[in-house]
């Protein structure tokens, strides 16, 4: 005879035992990026010649594991009351040659002393350049996007805060596999600083501090005062 009673617990058992696994691997992930509170446009001088930088922004995995097969995509919108133009934006690694394509957790961080943060440079690209050339957009913008010379403070100039760069991360938990989805807030020109990020090694924090005191210190700007004009 059959024990309805033993096959329910059995049904019950099975689909608690599948959420959880679900839970684990997808909603309850050990890996965790946060974002710069603001963009930064260095502003100093090398050898005499003032040198142009595109905009900055700092990721972090302040997770305990490690985020891998990391990719990155910055998103350059303009808004208005009806619609939202977007176009993408070139992303390069401005402290080394080559693009991390991993972030360490807290675990790698104690035992193999990897980086957990990233400083990151946000170019105009090649789309960027033409969709400034559409009919839509003034006559100055036009112009100067035709000769591929349009740089985002022209942008953040003619539309102000209409203009906003959102950053998207996707990497997946080095231990469940599991993709995960990391979104930056809308920076908007209200969001942009002049100097430079601090050094990684002025910053130090510990597992148990808030996420919003780590971001406060990846946050960190040094103010340059002796720039040439």
């Amino acid at each position: 005879m059959i024990n309805w009673s033993d096959v329910l617990w059995s049904i019950l058992l099975s689909i608690a035992a599948s959420w959880l696994f679900w839970a684990l691997t997808f909603k309850i992930s050990l890996t965790k990026v946060i974002f710069s509170n603001n963009l930064v446009k260095s502003d100093f001088t090398v050898d005499g010649i003032r040198r142009s930088y595109g905009y900055r922004f700092r990721i972090a995995n302040v997770g305990y594991r490690d985020l891998i097969e990391v990719n990155i995509v910055a998103k350059f919108a303009v808004k208005n009351d009806k619609s939202k133009h977007i176009c993408f934006l070139n992303i390069s690694n401005s402290e080394e040659q080559y693009f991390v394509t991993s972030l360490a957790g807290f675990k790698s961080r104690k035992m193999r002393k990897e980086s957990f943060l990233l400083t990151l440079t946000l170019y105009p690209s090649e789309s960027m350049q033409h969709e400034f050339t559409k009919k839509m957009y003034s006559k100055r913008i036009r112009k100067r996007a035709k000769k591929g010379k349009i740089h985002f403070h022209d942008i953040f100039k003619e539309y102000e805060n209409n203009v906003v760069i959102q950053i998207y991360v996707y990497g997946n938990d080095a231990v469940t596999g599991a993709r995960k989805m990391f979104v930056s807030k809308e920076y908007t020109m209200c969001d942009i600083d002049e100097g430079d990020f601090c050094k990684l090694k002025e910053i130090n924090y510990s597992i148990f501090d808030r996420v919003k005191v780590k971001q406060d210190k990846i946050s960190q700007v040094h103010k340059k005062s002796d720039v040439v004009s």
